[in-house]
């Protein structure tokens, strides 16, 4: 499968710039924060607590998922 794709390097004017990099630091700065956050307000939960959640969670979100999958095959 090698010999199909090459490895190219980054052409010089395609590196990243200050400009994005600057973004890359501010995205990975609002994530810590927002981790940080979200670990003082669930400090205080038991392991129970945190499996319920996470379940509800999975729950909400799997299907909300569905749900879409659904309707998005329902207008064929």
């Amino acid at each position: 499968m090698r010999r199909f794709w090459k490895r190219r390097g980054l052409h010089p004017d395609k590196r990243p710039t200050a400009f994005w990099q600057g973004v890359r630091g501010s995205v990975e700065r609002f994530q810590r924060r927002l981790a940080a956050y979200l670990e003082r307000k669930t400090a205080y939960w038991d392991r129970r607590s945190k499996l319920i959640a996470l379940f509800l969670f999975c729950l909400l979100f799997g299907g909300l998922s569905l749900w879409l999958l659904a309707r998005a095959f329902s207008h064929f």
